[in-house]
């Protein structure tokens, strides 16, 4: 990022450069107080950052292969501590809701709160194709977990493979905890997040021939004022698929 001298940065040419985890890095990053900040790239559902050059040292960077021999084990210890900073919280969360424990109120975190946790959907099929019925997946409330969704989602999309990217989009969807009604003139990255995982749901759904449930979310995704003309166009193919 600092290479890119405050051009953006997306999440896929972090992974390239080997941060597994971007969005997990960038938010260690912003609680260690590095200035972020969160855009859209050129091509729509891309997610990206970059660094504030005012707020950056003005020291050259190291060369090359200097660079690059000093940054790998620092990105493995932040994906590490990523890592086990989650698992952390999944191991508080059990603790603490497990029948018969000790439900103590946990003491209250300045930076960040305990995830809300919503149910995903399940598309609806026929009687004789459904299987036995199993506890629906939970998705917690995670910005960086959606925008981390929202981006394998588009990925499986533009890769043909329209039948894995929707469940992969319907958990991106939930990830985010925004609804239509908030986020009619998105002004947050989380709402961005939001409107760009809801065209890519609708879009999945049409192209893998289901455009009965491309519609309705294609309708909810025309309401946010971002990107319309591209919203009604996806929704116009939907609507002839259907007739």
């Amino acid at each position: 990022m600092r290479r890119a001298a405050g051009a953006p940065v997306s999440f896929a040419e972090l992974r390239a450069a080997g941060v597994d985890l971007p969005a997990s890095v960038v938010s260690e990053l912003e609680l260690a107080g590095v200035a972020i900040e969160r855009c859209s790239g050129e091509q729509h559902g891309v997610v990206a950052v970059r660094l504030d050059p005012a707020s950056e040292p003005a020291a050259p960077l190291p060369e090359p292969s200097e660079r690059q021999a000093s940054e790998k084990p620092t990105r493995r210890v932040l994906a590490l501590a990523a890592l086990f900073g989650g698992l952390a919280l999944v191991a508080s969360l059990v603790a603490i809701w497990a029948p018969g424990g000790n439900r103590r109120a946990p003491a209250p975190i300045a930076t960040r709160s305990h995830p809300r946790v919503v149910v995903a959907s399940t598309r609806a099929r026929p009687a004789s194709a459904r299987e036995p019925t199993h506890p629906s997946p939970r998705v917690p409330v995670s910005p960086a977990l959606a925008t981390e969704l929202e981006a394998e989602g588009h990925s499986l999309l533009q890769d043909g493979q329209y039948g894995d990217a929707i469940p992969v989009l319907k958990r991106a969807v939930l990830a985010t905890g925004e609804t239509v009604g908030a986020c009619l003139q998105p002004a947050s990255s989380t709402c961005l997040t939001y409107a760009y995982a809801l065209y890519d749901l609708g879009r999945a759904e049409r192209l893998s021939g289901e455009p009965h449930a491309a519609v309705p979310i294609l309708e909810r995704r025309l309401q946010i004022d971002n990107q319309r003309s591209t919203v009604v166009a996806e929704l116009q193919l939907a609507r002839q698929g259907i007739s």
